[in-house]
């Protein structure tokens, strides 16, 4: 089980054509001095591939695993070649919904050899849970081996996938039929994790927003998490290493940590720790509610 850490080890940084290049730039040697290992950068708009570029190159000279991803009508040759020798550890081409994997597959062909891996990711969604064998399917055809089911940014509005327990053990059962043994599947949710991985042994880590991961806007507030937009401190006045280390950091570490009362004794809250606190945050308005994602939880997301 992960601890509390002195400082995280992961950050996901999203950038558009605002984002300040000096004070990005400067964001990213601050990064590397405070101890980051990966950065998961995020081009939000085609206007930010300088500053993209800027901070990947930074990151990735100074040792780091980075991974960059970018929208279908961004991944093209151009794009290869403008990051083909910066090291990234990853590039991947998102699709915001399950119709759109198909177009983000052809894309990412364009970009093979760009990166040491080449893969995509897809938003989860309920649709996109639902999809999951077919997503899984599509891959496979494309070759390609590395799917990301990222964290849903809570800019986005929402609170991402929410599939009751019928639904999700119908999908678990469709998955058994799919051979993803040679893939590497990436999911940043413990309930999505044990549809697609039911034999592993669940993690015992829980929430690790503002402990061993943060995340970066693009007005470069560092945040808690993607998913849960408590700032705990702006890059344009404070060094990275000072916010993360900070008290306002610490006291929402220990926020997060605190396992919801209503978990009680359920059986899978070793392995959860109570899950998403920022999914909590958003649905019930309190880090202390269940995560509205577990099978306990009566949310319902708006159709």
């Amino acid at each position: 089980m992960i601890g509390e850490v002195e400082a995280p080890v992961r950050a996901y940084w999203d950038l558009d054509g605002e984002t300040d290049p000096v004070l990005a730039l400067r964001a990213a040697g601050e990064m590397v001095d405070a101890g980051i290992l990966a950065v998961s950068l995020w081009e939000r708009a085609s206007s930010a591939r300088p500053v993209v570029l800027s901070v990947a190159s930074r990151l990735a000279a100074a040792g780091r695993a980075v991974a960059l991803c970018v929208g279908a009508d961004a991944a093209d040759t151009t794009l290869a070649a403008e990051v083909r020798d910066l090291g990234l550890r990853e590039l991947l081409v998102h699709a915001g919904e399950p119709r759109e994997v198909e177009r983000a597959l052809d894309r990412a062909a364009l970009l093979r050899g760009a990166a040491r891996t080449v893969g995509v990711s897809v938003a989860v969604t309920a649709a996109t849970v639902r999809s999951l064998p077919q997503v899984l399917g599509a891959c496979a055809r494309h070759g390609i081996t590395r799917l990301e089911l990222p964290v849903h940014r809570a800019a986005d509005g929402g609170t991402g996938e929410h599939l009751d327990g019928d639904e999700r053990r119908a999908v678990a059962r469709s998955l058994r039929a799919v051979d993803y043994t040679k893939m590497v599947v990436v999911a940043h949710d413990p309930f999505l994790s044990e549809m697609l991985f039911p034999e592993a042994e669940p993690g015992e880590d829980g929430c690790q927003a503002a402990n061993s991961l943060v995340a970066v806007s693009e007005r470069l507030h560092v945040l808690a998490c993607p998913i849960l937009p408590l700032v705990l401190g702006d890059l344009s006045s404070q060094a990275f290493g000072d916010i993360v280390r900070g008290a306002v950091a610490r006291e929402v570490r220990a926020r997060v940590r605190a396992v919801p009362a209503a978990c009680g004794d359920c059986p899978k809250v070793r392995g959860c720790q109570g899950g998403c606190r920022g999914r909590a945050l958003v649905a019930y308005g309190s880090l202390h509610a269940l995560d509205p994602t577990c099978e306990r939880s009566s949310f319902r997301a708006p159709a």
